[in-house]
């Protein structure tokens, strides 16, 4: 045999390789929502921003009781009412005007009870009254809101051993509605109790 001829022989035929198939994707529709709907909140959240800050450049002019207030509690209007809020049993009234509401503290002497501090807070309710008028200064007209008002009225800021505090506050909204809160008593008596009695464990 040939050199060529024993060569021939001994080769191995090789098999072609498969080409190896694609795999298909498969497509993620919640994925591109998701994505979609981030990229739509980012554009919001960038515009609102950019938004606040060109508007923030300068003072807003205005009035934010507009059609409101028609009749003004001037500053002469609040000395008039502190001098005539002096009411026996009370040893010091303040009286302030914030935005549109009327506030009046009262600290009665400090032995006065919860029947004295009921008399007091109605006396100083007429008094109010009387210097500014229920229906011009406090009710509400046709598309005009008008002032608030609140009264606190309290004999020491806290209860002791020998004294018990009472603190009550009226008060009347623009639209007409009145309210009586009595601070210094529990809403619900036997919730009071029962964390007074947990209080005391050692």
């Amino acid at each position: 045999m040939s050199e060529n001829t024993s060569l021939q022989e001994t080769k191995i035929i090789e098999k072609p390789k498969a080409t190896p198939k694609k795999k298909k994707r498969n497509i993620n529709i919640s994925g591109i929502v998701g994505a979609v709907i981030l990229v739509v909140l980012i554009v919001i959240i960038v515009s609102v921003g950019k938004s606040f800050l060109t508007n923030s450049k300068g003072p807003v002019f205005g009035s934010r009781f507009s059609n409101s207030l028609v009749e003004k509690i001037t500053d002469n209007h609040l000395t008039t009412l502190r001098n005539n809020l002096k009411v026996a049993g009370v040893d010091k009234v303040e009286v302030n005007l914030i935005a549109a509401t009327l506030r009046i503290s009262v600290d009665t002497v400090d032995n006065a009870d919860a029947k004295k501090i009921e008399s007091i807070t109605d006396e100083i309710k007429k008094k109010l009254y009387a210097t500014l008028p229920k229906e011009k200064y406090f009710t509400n007209q046709k598309e005009v809101k008008m002032y608030d008002y609140e009264i606190h009225v309290f004999n020491v800021v806290k209860s002791t051993d020998t004294q018990k505090q009472v603190y009550v506050v009226v008060g009347k909204s623009g639209a007409g509605d009145e309210y009586l809160e009595k601070v210094s008593e529990p809403k619900n008596a036997d919730v009071s109790k029962k964390v007074k009695e947990v209080k005391k464990l050692p």
